[in-house]
């Protein structure tokens, strides 16, 4: 008989071994699906008040799919809870993984219309259409459309697929319920939810499908700069203005809204995130072309008996704005100061407000035509009719 130290590593091993696979039963690993941190289910989005039978009316309603009422997961199978009410439509997506190698089909019945998706990867672009009711059907009643299921789909053990359904309810009763068969025999129904991995679970770091591109604008004018994932886990952004970090910046779109010559050069780019990596995106170069126009009166008008508003058909600068012998008004109207101001909220800089003497005769005695000169260019003079208080 052995020693007692000679045994002792070896149930050690043995015990290590046990611990190991208790571990993995607790916590919730089932075979076909890969050993991740998220729990097995399906994303489901709920979006309220949308009148209509038709899915046509939830992807064309201005909340789809961005805004949705409420998010939640189903856990128990790709079946949506019954008679939830009505003028509704939902979203129900994830990731397939598949517990058997061969061709599987599938079946949905709803109340009212629905459609199934199912992608050849976890790429939710490659989706394509396998089924889908035009009317309502009984609940879990796979048999009565044609369309309701699909043709042979081949699947392999092990990889993941991204699958969507879009239903839409109008009123009355409503359901929906998905049912398969597998390759070596048997049916499901509704398709358990042990087979999903919910739509926001990270699959790897951020795949980027569109860069921003680099763009030439006029001074004064605006610059917007995109980008796009493919993710449907949720991604953070950051964009940086030559390789500094922009404050707030964090949506997959970058607006600025007035540039300068001083951008002119200007390098950006975006950091996307999620909890598996990050990738950054390539470098947009923004030029600006000086401004060759230079501002011309728009209009006059006066808000009260001493104040006259001036407006130009761009933002001025405030030193030449700002400037009291820049402006002068006939009919002996003294102008006191000149500031920002107008009729605009919030302020465009391109209204400016010229008040006069305090008495209200100066606007009063105006001439019903009076005359207006901003500066010494021409095209900068005209004339308004006051508005006498």
């Amino acid at each position: 008989m052995g020693s007692t130290s000679a045994f002792l590593p070896v149930m050690k091993h043995r015990i290590s071994h046990l611990l190991s696979v208790v571990v993995l039963v607790v916590s919730g690993w089932m075979p076909g699906l890969p050993a991740r941190a998220q729990a097995p289910g399906l994303s489901r989005e709920y979006y309220a008040n949308i009148p209509g039978n038709d899915v046509v009316a939830l992807t064309r309603a201005p909340a789809f799919p961005d805004r949705p009422t409420f998010r939640d997961i189903l856990t128990v199978a790709f079946e949506t809870p019954q008679n939830q009410g009505g003028n509704f439509g939902e979203r129900i997506r994830g990731f397939l993984s598949a517990p058997q190698t061969g061709d599987y089909v599938f079946w949905i019945a709803s109340d009212d219309h629905s459609v199934l998706f199912l992608s050849s990867n976890e790429e939710p672009a490659l989706k394509r259409e396998i089924a889908s009711v035009s009317g309502a059907t009984s609940f879990r009643g796979w048999f009565s459309q044609p369309s309701q299921q699909s043709a042979p789909v081949r699947l392999e053990a092990g990889r993941l697929y991204y699958i969507e359904a879009l239903t839409k309810e109008g009123g009355g009763s409503d359901h929906f319920s998905t049912r398969w068969a597998l390759p070596l025999g048997g049916t499901e129904e509704p398709i358990p939810a042990v087979n999903f991995l919910p739509a926001s679970t990270p699959l790897g770091p951020p795949r980027l499908t569109r860069q921003p591109a680099s763009l030439t604008v006029t001074e004064g004018g605006s610059a917007t700069f995109r980008v796009e994932a493919s993710n449907t886990d949720p991604v953070t952004f950051q964009w940086q203005r030559n390789n500094v970090p922009i404050s707030g910046a964090n949506g997959a779109t970058l607006v600025l809204p007035r540039v300068s010559v001083g951008d002119h050069g200007a390098r950006y780019r975006c950091t996307l995130i999620n909890p598996l990596g990050f990738v950054l995106s390539d470098e947009a170069v923004l030029s600006v072309l000086p401004d060759q126009t230079p501002p011309r009166l728009d209009r006059i008008f006066n808000t009260s008996v001493s104040n006259v508003v001036v407006r130009f058909t761009e933002p001025v600068g405030t030193n030449s704005a700002w400037r009291l012998a820049n402006y002068a008004m006939d009919a002996g109207v003294k102008l006191l100061t000149a500031g920002p101001g107008g009729s605009t909220s919030p302020w465009s800089g391109r209204e400016w407000v010229a008040p006069t003497t305090s008495s209200i005769s100066a606007i009063n005695s105006a001439p019903a035509t009076s005359k207006w000169k901003c500066g010494s260019n021409p095209s900068n003079s005209g004339t308004f009719s006051p508005r006498r208080d």
